[in-house]
């Protein structure tokens, strides 16, 4: 397993890129089927999925599932001819668990490959790497072990004014909701949110610095104390 800025892939999955897919061999002809947890930023938290069912033969090119999210709607298509021999539930019931670059769990469908030319449109991890770093360096994509629900541009404010700004705008989102707060650097930022988090009873989950910007990752609470 590599990790680039937070983003997760395995060096033994085969890649199509094309539709945002991971593809890990379970035996002869027989994947399992996720989407890349770069699709966090570039999509948005998926919030509904609809795929074919067990069964279902489906030509290369043509939709596996039809996917919703924050920023994308869309079909998920098919890189070579298979067959649909497994759905995982998990993704039916929290479509979003498959952004979370876990494979283990966070997968969508297990599919069969009828024809022998199956690998010509696949590439392993050495073959896209540089290709998936590219756009993740171009696209600013950051991952996370949460998915986000929502993401906040906070870049201008200083850090002495971004906790309670924070505290105002977390009003206006639902509670348990996971917000992604995007903010200029400052090395006390951490210490701030840390000490806010504790005061308000909102989590941080998460905190990374790319690129002189603050990440922060931040599950809603009620909140039980105003800022001091």
């Amino acid at each position: 397993m590599e990790e680039l800025h937070g983003c997760r892939f395995s060096n033994t999955d085969f890649y199509f890129l094309d539709s945002m897919l991971w593809l890990r061999p379970i035996q002869d002809k027989l994947f399992r089927v996720g989407v890349l947890p770069i699709t966090q930023t570039l999509w948005g938290k998926i919030t509904s999925i609809r795929p074919k069912q067990p069964g279902e033969e489906i030509m290369a090119n043509r939709a596996i599932c039809l996917i919703e999210s924050r920023r994308f709607t869309g079909n998920i298509t098919a890189p070579f001819n298979l067959r649909i021999e497994r759905l995982n539930n998990e993704a039916l019931e929290k479509p979003w668990a498959m952004q979370r670059g876990d494979g283990d769990s966070a997968w969508l469908c297990e599919v069969y490959a009828l024809h022998d030319d199956y690998l010509a449109r696949l590439k392993n991890w050495s073959e896209v790497r540089e290709m998936v770093d590219k756009m993740i360096k171009e696209k600013g994509i950051i991952c996370f072990k949460e998915v986000p629900d929502y993401v906040y541009a906070a870049i201008g404010i200083e850090c002495s004014q971004l906790v309670m700004v924070l505290s105002d705008k977390l009003e206006g989102f639902p509670d348990d909701s996971v917000i992604h707060i995007v903010a200029d650097y400052d090395e006390g930022a951490e210490r701030e949110l840390n000490k806010w988090s504790r005061i308000t009873g909102n989590e941080l989950l998460e905190f990374k610095v790319e690129k002189r910007l603050a990440h922060a990752l931040i599950r809603r609470k009620t909140r039980s104390k105003s800022w001091d």
